[in-house]
């Protein structure tokens, strides 16, 4: 069955706008109700905060939408757009990182987006969406790795000139389609979890992120697992709570046994660098200053 969706753009006395999206036949509906009605007030409830366009609200199933809801606050707000709202100049709210990612955004405004910090609570929180054609977003983030399960497939043996995953047989090694390959190397292709002080989220590490935030290479670790247990057992415990990392994630969604769900990839890692970072936290305290 079609999932039913339905966009409203809401604004409120700071000027600003988000779009929220909302899903579910009721839902929706409540929205449909609206249309031509500029000026209602509404209230939504437990709404999911995702960075599309800047800034985007999804509706989840125990969202609230309340239309012209008896408080305080709501006759405020009707009041506020009676007298200079709808008149006003209502612009985006998270307008600059939109535009940093379109062409035509300006170069402070790229820079910006590119330097910004998130937290892995926006991360994880991004709405999914329903298009495979839809572009990775991405996120950089200031995290902690607190766990990887060594009982997961760590890394697969592969050509260490494409990548390609390899097998070995009778001391040769091959390719999926029968190519034989001179030598192989293992990559890592791990799952950990990350977390800062907004929330955590699971991402996964390939070759060079991986050998960054293990601290080793994925053929030292293979050779520890075959040769030393023990001592691959403290290898892994040794890459949790290491410090601070700085990382980009790339997320895009991913459909598997019929469930979509985001899933995170670390495209970059490092150690936190104190003065580099710094500046950047110092920046982002400003622009909300």
């Amino acid at each position: 069955a079609e999932v039913v969706r339905r966009d409203i753009t809401l604004v409120d006395a700071s000027s600003k706008s988000v779009v929220l999206t909302v899903w579910g036949e009721d839902k929706a509906a409540a929205v449909a109700a609206l249309e031509g009605k500029e000026g209602t007030v509404v209230q939504v409830t437990s709404c999911r905060v995702g960075d599309y366009n800047g800034c985007s609200l999804s509706s989840l199933q125990r969202s609230e939408i309340s239309v012209a809801p008896d408080s305080e606050e709501a006759r405020k707000l009707a009041s506020w757009w009676s007298a200079q709202g709808a008149t006003a100049a209502i612009t985006p709210v998270g307008g600059d990182a939109a535009a940093a990612r379109t062409p035509g955004g300006t170069p402070e405004a790229k820079a910006a987006a590119r330097n910004a910090l998130h937290g892995l609570k926006e991360v994880s929180a991004q709405p999914v969406p329903m298009n495979d054609d839809a572009r990775p977003t991405y996120h950089n983030v200031i995290a902690v790795v607190t766990n990887v399960n060594p009982d997961q497939t760590l890394y697969y043996l592969a050509n260490p000139e494409t990548g390609k995953k390899v097998s070995e047989r009778d001391g040769r090694f091959y390719e999926a389609d029968g190519r034989v390959v001179d030598k192989a190397s293992h990559r890592y292709v791990l799952n950990m979890r990350l977390m800062d002080s907004t929330g955590d989220a699971y991402g996964s590490a390939f070759n060079d992120e991986g050998a960054a935030l293990m601290g080793c290479s994925a053929d030292e670790l293979a050779a520890l697992k075959n040769d030393a247990p023990e001592k691959y057992a403290r290898r892994v415990k040794a890459a949790q709570f290491t410090g601070d990392w700085a990382i980009t994630l790339s997320s895009k969604a991913r459909e598997y046994n019929g469930d979509r769900k985001m899933k995170h990839t670390v495209v970059s890692a490092r150690p936190v660098n104190p003065v580099q970072d710094g500046h950047r936290l110092l920046e982002a305290i400003q622009r909300y200053c």
